[in-house]
């Protein structure tokens, strides 16, 4: 499975939030828009509110594994970005 980040990571690692108890109102990230991440210092986990959304995928039966992945990232690159080129500037194959 592709992971794709909301921005490109200098800018992820200039936007994080120093929230120690939950990330309400002053929570930085939140105020950007963006969800918190592992850059974040002591917010990032169980205790936090503003985690990004896990995607389970389920295999279907009679799939194969390589199907599956590569329909996957064709949606994370259809619903996640409206630009086709990736974090890094890279054009995607």
């Amino acid at each position: 499975m592709m992971t794709r980040y909301a921005a490109p990571q200098p800018l992820l690692q200039m936007i994080s939030c120093g929230c120690t108890k939950g990330c309400g109102d002053t929570c930085s990230c939140r105020k950007a828009g963006l969800k918190c991440s592992s850059v974040c210092k002591y917010c990032y986990g169980a205790s936090c509110d503003n985690i990004p959304d896990v995607a389970v995928v389920e295999i279907p039966e009679g799939k194969d594994l390589s199907d599956v992945e590569m329909e996957d990232n064709l949606l994370v690159q259809d619903v996640g970005d409206d630009s086709s080129s990736s974090p890094d500037g890279d054009i995607p194959p």
